[in-house]
């Protein structure tokens, strides 16, 4: 996350629900999986990950918005 940070910045407002838009990104991910037919079954490694970054979400915005 860091060295994200550190190559491509954000402004303040892109900083804001930024665990959010993960989220959502993976989300679609997976949706587009199911749409090609490779279907990812719940306990798989792409559910676990929505899983842990839903968690996570807030966690990943305060430390965006710390990281200056």
């Amino acid at each position: 996350m860091r060295t994200f940070l550190d190559a491509y910045g954000f402004e303040d407002e892109g900083r804001r629900g930024f665990g959010e838009r993960v989220v959502a990104r993976v989300e679609a991910e997976r949706d587009m999986h199911d749409r090609a037919g490779r279907f990812t079954s719940p306990g798989s490694w792409l559910h676990l990950e929505i899983d842990w970054l839903k968690a996570h979400a807030d966690t990943i915005d305060r430390y965006v918005e710390s990281s200056t």
